[in-house]
């Protein structure tokens, strides 16, 4: 199952962001919030981001894959969705406000989502 390799590279990286999160609580002895420190409030926005995006994401592409979209298009989805994030966490890591990364990675993970939502639209007028 292609969604499955997907979602557990997601995995990894989540896991990597959660642990970055982590660091920089103890190094900076914050409990809650991010205690004004702007290296873990942008750490906590990458995360956030993560998880609004995606777990839909990856059900999108999940309900594709079993309705037997081409598995081209499914790799190209996942890889996406990583690019993606991995977009976003470079971009906010590298300012506060605008950047390329940032900019280009929520515009590709929205465009993600569109285009999830169109091809399961589609998919469900074509099969039922």
């Amino acid at each position: 199952m292609i969604t499955g390799l997907y979602a557990a590279l997601l995995a990894l990286f989540l896991f990597f962001l959660i642990a970055n999160i982590i660091a920089k609580r103890r190094f900076h002895k914050v409990a809650l919030g991010d205690g004004g420190v702007e290296s873990l409030s942008k750490a906590v926005r990458i995360h956030g981001n993560f998880i609004e995006l995606v777990p839909i994401l990856l059900f999108l592409m999940y309900l594709m894959e079993v309705q037997d979209t081409s598995r081209i298009f499914l790799h190209l989805y996942g890889a996406a969705i990583l690019v993606s994030r991995l977009l976003h966490y470079c971009g906010l890591n590298m300012s506060s406000g605008t950047s390329f990364g940032r900019f280009w990675g929520t515009l590709l993970a929205l465009g993600l989502l569109l285009l999830g939502a169109i091809m399961n639209l589609y998919l469900y007028a074509v099969f039922f």
